[in-house]
């Protein structure tokens, strides 16, 4: 007959008993934060929003020093899609793009997850934000997709105890995997997405684009008071191009039109092909004389480019500009503001025709 457990035995049961309740309360809670995680990645409207959520939201709600993500970006794609969103590296500090995936070798490609405490010198690279000298242990969590790596989802905690090797690593990895797969997904929504608003011909913005950004950029002019330009540009004499040297050749100089023009602009302009051989150009933050300027850069850059035919000849062609300008901030009526301003730069194109072509024009009421 065995002896019963004495009251020190009984004690430590008891402690662990403690112990293990805890601990399914805490892995409860945890999975009950990570579900929440998840369906707040799953909702997300867009690129811009699942980088908020992962970035910021993550670092808010586990009460991190450092969240951050490490994305290869081989081919610029993920740098391209952040440009048209508005969205700069002031964003996102956490946020930081590879073109080269030799770094990856560098740096544990092939090691898995990774918890313990932080080392400066080789986990500096995963910590591009300030707070990285308030750290004491890190976890780095390698995104996968289809065997490869395509980035680090990195946590940084000042609590030296915070991140231990096979401690909450389940977690971890179930959470990098479905963040693999969002940030997947997002990206290819906004190439999607990007596609239906893209020329296929000249590769610039199409005319959907350009009139959803031209009644956004207006509203921000009357909000801010700001000016805003729009340039309607038609080349001239196009039919008789098409008729001499043939559509093939009609389209490659659209195409070089296309990049002449965007060779001549600022990061923040909006070029886009509104139909036929019609351009138009949308300016933030310009005034009339400005605007003239580049309206003018872009007219003598057409006409001294010798355009590329199907033969060993050459064809040059020249482009008539109109220019409006929003500088009246009378109105609130910012659907109706942009339609005007286009019909300006389209009133004005019509006299630059008129007036001989080859020329810049500016509305004048």
């Amino acid at each position: 007959m065995s002896a019963e457990p004495s009251s020190k035995e009984v004690t430590q049961l008891r402690r662990r008993l403690r112990a293990y309740v805890s601990q399914a309360k805490e892995n409860e809670r945890k999975l009950g934060r990570l579900h929440e995680f998840e369906i707040a990645l799953i909702s997300a409207s867009g690129l811009n929003e699942l980088l908020e959520i992962v970035i910021n939201g993550y670092r808010d709600t586990a009460q991190l020093e450092s969240v951050g993500l490490l994305l290869v970006d081989d081919n610029y794609e993920i740098r391209h899609l952040l440009d048209e969103s508005g969205i700069t590296e002031d964003t996102f500090p956490g946020l930081r793009l590879i073109s080269n995936r030799s770094v990856l070798a560098r740096i544990r490609e092939t090691q898995g997850i990774w918890m313990g405490l932080y080392e400066g010198d080789s986990h500096a690279i995963y910590f591009p934000d300030p707070q990285t000298r308030q750290l004491e242990s890190v976890a780095l969590l390698p995104l996968e997709r289809g065997g490869v790596v395509i980035g680090y989802f990195t946590l940084g905690s000042a609590e030296p105890g915070r991140y231990v090797a096979g401690v909450g690593s389940a977690f971890l990895e179930r959470m990098a995997r479905f963040i693999a797969v969002c940030i997947e997904n997002a990206i290819n929504h906004e190439k999607v997405k990007r596609l239906g608003l893209i020329d296929a011909l000249t590769g610039i913005y199409n005319r959907r684009y350009f009139d959803q950004r031209l009644l956004e950029e207006v509203r921000r002019s009357l909000r801010n008071r700001t000016p805003v330009a729009c340039l309607y540009l038609d080349i001239d004499h196009f039919k008789h191009i098409n008729d001499t040297w043939g559509h093939f050749t009609g389209d490659g100089v659209l195409r070089q039109v296309a990049a002449t023009i965007r060779g001549q602009l600022r990061l923040s302009d909006v070029l886009a092909r509104y139909g036929g051989e019609e351009f138009v150009l949308l300016l933030a933050d310009t005034g009339q004389a400005l605007a003239s300027e580049i309206a003018e850069r872009i007219r003598s850059a057409i006409a001294r480019q010798e355009f590329d035919t199907d033969t060993e000849d050459s064809l040059r062609a020249t482009i008539s500009i109109g220019i409006g300008t929003l500088e009246d901030f009378g109105s609130n009526d910012a659907d109706a503001t942009a339609q005007a301003l286009l019909n300006h730069a389209d009133q004005a194109l019509y006299r630059a025709k008129h007036n001989g072509r080859n020329r810049c024009e500016v509305h004048s009421s």
